[in-house]
């Protein structure tokens, strides 16, 4: 489900994803469908860290989490970390990183 975000923020959390091994492929493909996620390192053993992304017009975090959970294969879903900010500061972040790496 999108929603309207009164806030324009952006939200990134960190995951760490076990699946049975048996199932590691099926899972992998699944997890690939998401809307915002990245995964970053996985493993034939069900592991998998990941980083989910929400920012006003895509689908809600909670909504997200609760697909990865219900998804068939996955054992657990844990929440490493999560950071919100407004959306202004990650794009005057994201300028600056930029035009710092032009200046290089």
């Amino acid at each position: 489900m999108k929603h309207s975000n009164d806030k324009a923020t952006y939200t990134v959390c960190g995951l760490v994803i076990l699946s049975r091994p048996d199932v590691y492929q099926q899972v992998l493909a699944g997890l690939r469908q998401i809307d915002n996620l990245d995964i970053y390192s996985s493993a034939e053993n069900g592991r998998f860290a990941a980083t989910l992304e929400e920012l006003p017009g895509s689908p809600r975090i909670t909504d997200q989490l609760e697909t990865i959970r219900n998804m068939s294969g996955v054992v657990d879903l844990s929440l490493a970390y999560t950071h919100t900010e407004p959306i202004s500061d990650v794009l005057v972040s994201e300028s600056l990183t930029q035009s710092s790496r032009v200046n290089e």
